[in-house]
């Protein structure tokens, strides 16, 4: 391709590269997730935008100690990518265990009781 036909390729792949960016990976979309609730039976997404949205997770899942991947179902319909420096120590290990497990750590009540 020459000429204007080659210019306005270039400019329409860059404005869909920053597309991309702008909802994916600068999270600046309304629909970009901002907080999991998990716990419950479905965990919990709250988006940019204000939305909560209770959404399964798929058992393929992938968990490391620097990284947690979440592939969501329907409505988002996506995968949710998490490192360990989005989250504080705490929480980011919070998130790994119920990631592994479907559960949260916790006192077992024989230990709780007097």
């Amino acid at each position: 391709m020459r000429g204007w036909a080659a210019a306005g390729v270039a400019i329409a792949i860059f404005l869909l590269g920053l597309a991309a960016a702008w909802s994916r990976a600068l999270l600046l979309s309304r629909a970009s997730v901002r907080a999991i609730e998990v716990g419950g039976e479905v965990p919990v997404f709250e988006l940019a935008g204000g939305e909560r949205l209770a959404v399964e997770v798929s058992h393929r899942r992938y968990v490391t100690r620097f990284v947690v991947c979440l592939p969501l179902a329907r409505p988002l319909g996506r995968t949710l990518f998490v490192t360990a420096d989005m989250l504080g120590p705490r929480e980011f290990r919070r998130l790994r265990l119920w990631a592994l497990w479907e559960r949260l750590p916790g006192v077992a009540p024989a230990q709780l009781a007097p």
